[in-house]
């Protein structure tokens, strides 16, 4: 009884504070470290999607392109 009562504090906590849910604050969080690493690293794209927590590059592309409106190869098209 206590270890729910603490994950909903937690979750609670998150949504009070960044208005997302426990989920999407992890998926975002995630993402926004896949970026930097697709802007600053040679890891191919496969890599960093394991790398950052997903565990579907076709799932991990979905999510990217609905955050930031665009796939994630198109930044290292764009950074040439």
């Amino acid at each position: 009884a206590y270890r729910r009562q603490r994950q909903m504090c937690i979750r609670d906590r998150i949504k009070a504070l960044t208005g997302l849910t426990a989920n999407e604050f992890i998926r975002n969080v995630r993402l926004e470290k896949s970026k930097e690493l697709i802007e600053n690293s040679e890891l191919s794209i496969s890599e960093i999607c394991y790398k950052v927590g997903f565990s579907s590059p076709s799932y991990f592309t979905k999510c990217f392109r609905i955050q930031y409106g665009f796939l994630p190869k198109e930044i290292r098209e764009n950074n040439k």
